[in-house]
């Protein structure tokens, strides 16, 4: 009980404390009611992150904005170095200025319940330290020469990768031969001719065996009427 005490005070006075240390005081156990837990957590559901950049040269950093803190709030990162509490009784709101890209997050715990409530994330876009370099001209469609892209490389890799694909790009095409690819053979186009119409020439095998029978057949009768 003292512990817990002496930990309240401590974040009181020192608004960034150790993530073991809270772990160690409040460990795993709820001290709340059911009806207090349901109040904290619909309080932590309502926390918010939002995030903007700042360029400088060839980096970029994050400051991200966390939102609608309340007093009862310890709010842990990811790396579970450095928390953050001391927040007013509702509507806090901290920045955390960050050079980490990927996905960052964050544990709520909570004094009253001496528990964790949930883990919220924020998406760090990744920086292409290559965007505005003079050898993307021209290439700015491409994800090597976007400025908000996960492409990591070296200087000389990048270089290479550019003129790959400049090559790539300004590689000319042989038109006769996409034409005569395109174009089949004739009798290539009989077959298919054959095979997609195979209905209508039987048809026409039909008639033509039926219109000769009539042929012959009153051809027949001409001769057995003659011959009487």
């Amino acid at each position: 009980m003292k512990k817990g005490l002496f930990l309240l005070i401590g974040l009181v006075i020192f608004p960034i404390t150790s993530y073991a240390a809270v772990q160690s005081s409040f460990g795993g156990t709820m001290f709340c009611t059911s009806q207090e837990q349901s109040e904290v957590m619909a309080f932590a559901a309502n926390v918010t992150f939002s995030y903007e950049t700042i360029v400088n040269d060839n980096s970029a950093s994050y400051v991200i904005t966390v939102s609608n803190l309340t007093d009862d709030m310890i709010l842990v990162d990811s790396t579970g170095i450095k928390t953050y509490s001391n927040f007013k009784s509702s509507g806090s709101e901290i920045k955390i200025k960050t050079a980490n890209t990927g996905q960052y997050s964050f544990d709520i715990w909570s004094k009253k319940c001496k528990t964790r409530i949930t883990t919220k994330s924020i998406s760090l876009p990744y920086f292409n330290a290559y965007y505005a370099d003079p050898l993307c001209k021209g290439l700015e469609a491409y994800p090597i020469c976007q400025k908000w892209s996960n492409y990591t490389a070296t200087k000389e890799q990048f270089e290479k990768a550019v003129q790959e694909l400049k090559k790539e790009i300004n590689a000319p095409k042989d038109d006769d031969e996409d034409a005569s690819e395109g174009k089949k053979a004739w009798y290539e186009e009989i077959t298919t001719f054959f095979v997609k119409y195979w209905w209508a020439l039987v048809l026409v095998l039909v008639l033509v065996g039926f219109i000769g029978y009539l042929i012959n057949r009153k051809k027949k009768k001409n001769e057995y009427d003659f011959k009487l």
